[in-house]
């Protein structure tokens, strides 16, 4: 269906087939737990000296490169017909601009929904390609935590949402504790009426 993915990811790149796909609970400062709370080797976002981000789960496309600092360039714009055609050539432009060559980034981040499947699929596609012919790391984060993490701290809660299409949202309702926006629950889906009666 024209799609939710409700799991927070991490693609290895370097595994069997070029990528294997685990459930990680991401959290915004950078660590990744499996459900069950074991830690897990992996690599610290943190510690990423160049990375290139990619969004395509809704309308609106969204790339950027970003050196650990600083984000260097980014590009938002509504492609929702045509991010297959227009994703990477977007992507080498903006190397170009930022004067960066692929073979520097140390990690991909790519968004996994909830969203378009199509959008989705050609977003984790592009950033599978990237990972696999320079040997990279992939971290897989939810849509609804990257609207959450751009929001500052309220002692409110706090609902993202993104629409899905016919009327349906998916959301989630987030808290400010610990100076980072965190889930309470998994994501939902309902109509605008459904989400009002929760707050």
């Amino acid at each position: 269906t024209e799609g939710v993915s409700a799991k927070r990811t991490y693609l290895d790149s370097n595994a069997v087939d070029g990528a294997t796909i685990a459930p990680l609970y991401f959290d915004p400062r950078g660590q990744a737990e499996r459900p069950n709370s074991q830690k897990i080797a992996t690599r610290d976002i943190r510690s990423v000296s160049m990375l290139i981000a990619i969004d395509t789960s809704t309308d609106w496309t969204g790339i950027a490169l970003f050196d650990g600092t600083q984000i260097l360039a980014e590009q938002v714009w509504r492609g929702k017909h045509y991010q297959s055609v227009e994703l990477v050539p977007a992507i080498q432009r903006m190397f170009i601009k930022a004067n960066v060559n692929p073979s520097q980034l140390t990690g991909v981040g790519v968004a996994t929904g909830p969203g378009s499947f199509t959008g989705l699929r050609i977003g984790m596609s592009v950033a599978k390609g990237i990972a696999l012919a320079q040997k990279l790391p992939i971290a897989g984060i939810p849509s609804l935590d990257v609207l959450s993490v751009a929001q500052p701290g309220l002692r409110r809660p706090m609902i993202a949402m993104i629409e899905l299409g016919r009327g349906r949202f998916a959301w989630v309702r987030y808290i400010y504790k610990d100076r980072v926006w965190q889930a309470e629950h998994e994501i939902k889906l309902d109509d605008a009426k459904g989400i009002a009666a929760t707050i």
